[in-house]
């Protein structure tokens, strides 16, 4: 049981450090360049650029997800946790922050000119 858990305890650090730098990568998508193209919500090439990013790391991670040898109950839950974070965090990038910064856009404004 213990040993489960600090299994599981080392996944999800080391899912949380590959989530993040999947997130550095996306962090080029700022504030002020969503609001210059709000209308547009992206471009389609930074879209493109954001989906082919994720793609190929899910897909990188795709044969860790489905391994059944040695060390597959270490493998697998780490892929699939760091896979999910991958889509949600794609989702966040494209659909949720647009949006949200779209309902939130004066309070924002006033908060960048203080």
């Amino acid at each position: 049981m213990l040993s489960r858990f600090v299994s599981l305890a080392l996944t999800l650090i080391f899912s949380y450090f590959a989530i993040s730098s999947s997130l550095a990568e996306n962090k080029e998508l700022d504030i002020e360049h969503i609001k210059t193209n709000l209308e547009h919500t992206l471009e389609l090439n930074e879209k493109t650029i954001v989906m082919m990013t994720a793609l190929t790391d899910i897909l990188g991670f795709l044969p860790m997800a489905i391994a059944t040898g040695l060390g597959a109950e270490v493998q697998k839950p780490l892929a699939t946790v760091i896979i999910g974070g991958i889509i949600s965090s794609t989702i966040l990038t494209l659909i949720v922050l647009p949006v949200v910064y779209s309902r939130f856009e004066n309070a924002i404004n006033r908060f960048i000119k203080e």
